[in-house]
Parts: structure tokens; sequence; C-alpha cells
């Protein structure tokens, strides 16, 4: 199989994260960019800009609370601040996050709340590793409590079917809606079809050009979440919609024949994440009768459907993409029901040497 390299899409989409990072390290105060510069250099660009954030946050909460520094650019506030914090700061900052009363726009969730504490920790821990500070804020700080599971959203083997035979079917939406709709019905049948049975994420369905299809091969070669190039392999039913996409459709929506991208918007664009969001938004309302269809269910619907048919959970895991099967497992495999209901037929306390469990000896 032909080695592939990252294409001109994603070199990109890194120098526009990497400028965004860059136009954001310059709100911070001087004394933190070897911090800035060390999560740069140990991060994924995208983490670097969540923690670059949140120190904004922080240190903007700093100047709001603070009256000595409320008339101060953040960038300005002396290093002595940061001496002085103690963890009752950090508890105060916590509950500034946490409040909600239908007016403040700082309220947060548990997950953005865990990741600040995280982005803190990681942030006075440099300090004190290095010596800048003598005592580190966060120790005996409250932990924010971890988020509540939530169970996983995922479409039945029916609703997918149905969800399919409605993009054929180009029935979505107004008279208007439904002309575009027969104009990207092959389109809109490959990518769903893509999504439902590869698991891919549609970070990685945008970034895919033609050259990354093989149907020799039956593969689909993508680049995961930290740049990492993988091969995943698709079905005949896959294979079949990208083609007659690729055959018919495609040819009316490219400038160049050197066009790289594989799915083209209206406009002969390359298609954006939120372009597929809205696609699968439209069919979810005219063809499931359900809001928000969102393409993380159709990376769960796979998820859970190759773990029923393999019981493998390593298997799902490697196929998404992961790099912990706990991940996999928490949010991208429904295992409840029908293992539940194996679960529930065995005979646990059965003598395996006497299943038949004879009466009057007291085994059943």
């Amino acid at each position: 199989m032909p080695k592939r390299f990252k294409s001109e899409y994603y070199a990109e989409k890194d120098k526009a994260y990497y400028a965004k990072l860059h136009e954001l390290q310059k709100q911070l105060p001087a004394y933190m960019k070897p911090y800035l510069s060390h999560i740069e250099l140990s991060k994924r660009v995208r983490t670097a800009i969540a923690y670059t954030r949140d120190l904004i946050t922080f240190m903007k909460y700093i100047q709001e609370v603070n009256p000595l520094y409320e008339n101060t650019d953040i960038r300005s506030i002396p290093y002595e601040c940061m001496e002085s914090l103690t963890y009752d700061d950090i508890n105060y900052f916590l509950q500034y996050l946490k409040q909600n009363n239908g007016t403040n726009v700082h309220y947060n969730a548990e997950n953005a709340l865990n990741r600040m504490m995280c982005t803190l920790r990681g942030y006075f821990g440099f300090e004190v590793a290095r010596e800048h500070l003598v005592k580190n804020p966060m120790l005996g700080a409250a932990k924010p409590m971890p988020p509540k599971e939530k169970p996983i959203e995922r479409l039945r083997a029916d609703q997918v079917n149905q969800l399919l035979q409605g993009i054929e079917a180009s029935e979505s939406g107004s008279e208007r809606s439904r002309a575009f709709t027969v104009r990207t019905q092959l389109r809109d049948t490959a990518i769903a079809t893509l999504l439902l049975n590869t698991g891919i994420r549609v970070s990685e369905c945008v970034g895919l050009d033609l050259k990354d299809i093989n149907f020799e091969e039956m593969s689909v070669c993508v680049v995961r979440k930290g740049g990492r190039i993988e091969y995943v392999y698709m079905n005949e039913e896959t294979a079949q919609a990208i083609r007659d996409y690729i055959e018919i459709e495609r040819p009316n929506f490219i400038t160049s024949p050197n066009e790289p991208a594989l799915f083209l918007s209206n406009r002969r664009q390359r298609m954006a994440v939120r372009s597929i969001q809205a696609m699968l938004e439209k069919y979810g309302r005219s063809v499931l009768k359900q809001e928000n269809l969102h393409p993380h269910t159709l990376r769960k619907t796979y998820g859970t459907m190759l773990y029923e048919a393999t019981s493998d959970i390593g298997l799902v895991s490697e196929t998404l993409g992961h790099k912990s099967v706990d991940t996999t497992r928490k949010h991208y495999a429904d295992i409840s029901d029908k293992h539940k209901r194996i679960a529930g037929t065995l005979h646990v306390y059965r003598d395996p040497d006497n299943a038949s469990g004879s009466e009057g000896d007291g085994k059943q």
C-alpha cells in the first residue's frame, strides 16, 4: 500500500491553528511565555489553544475581582499576584466559573471546569518545578465533581436504514431545499454511508482527498487526531456509494481536473465540518423526525454495531482510532442492551461439571 503524506489541506489547517495560538499568546503576561512555549511544544496545537484560552480566562477573573488590577491590562498583571495566590483563591475562581444566574456568560459545565483545573495545575506545577514559585496554590484546592455519564446516543438498525433510504429518495424540506438535495443526493448518500460504515470522524471525512480512496484495497486513508495517518477499510456498500458519487455527481462540482478534495460543496469548495453537520441535521429532521442528528451519533452507532457484531472492544477501539479502550467503552460502544440480555440468561453459579443441575444435590 503506498505511503501517504499530509495533504495541503492539513498543512494549511495546521498553519491557521498555530497563527491563532500565537495571537492568543500575545494576550498573556510575558512571564507566562516559558509555559506557553512548553505547552506549544508538548501538546497538540488545539490542546495548546484550549490551555491558552483557559489562562486568559483566569487572568481576566483576577482583573475583574481584584481592585488592584481592575484598570490593568491582563498582560501587565505582575508576577507578585501569582506568588500571593492561595488555594482559597483557586476555589473562589471555581465558584465563579460555576455561577449560573441566567445572565452570566462564564457559566461552565463540569467538563470545562475539569479542563480549567487541569490547565492551572499544569501552569502552577511548571512554575514550582522551575523554582519560580515557592508554593503551589493548587495544592488543597477543591476538585470539581466528575461529569455525569450520559447514555450513548446512537441510531437503531432500522433508523440507519430509514436514514439512508430517505437520503436516496431526496425527500427533504421545502421545494427549494429538495432541488438542492436532488443535486447532492449521491454525495450525501456517500458521506452518510461512509460515516455509518467506518466510524471516521467528520473532521477526517472533510479532509479526504480523491487519492485517499483505494477501491482495489477497499481502503480509506484518514488523518487522525494529532496528524497520525491510518487506513480504514470499507465494505462494498460504502465503496459503491463513493464510486457513484465520484463518477456521476462530483464532476458537476469541480472547477479543475486537479481538484484534490473528495467531497465538494455547492460552492465548488471542499466541504466544511459545519456543512456536513447541517446536512445531517436536515435529514435528521425530515427523515427521522429528530432534532440535532450529529455526525458523532453516526460514529457512536458504528462503534456500538461493530461491538455487537464482534464482542471485541479492542477491535472497536483500534478501528475508531482511539488510544484508550476506556474511551471507546465509555463514549462509543453502547454495550448495555445486547450483552446485559446475554448476561441475564447465564447461570453463573451452576457447577460446570453438573450443568443439568439435578434436584436433590442443591445445584441449579
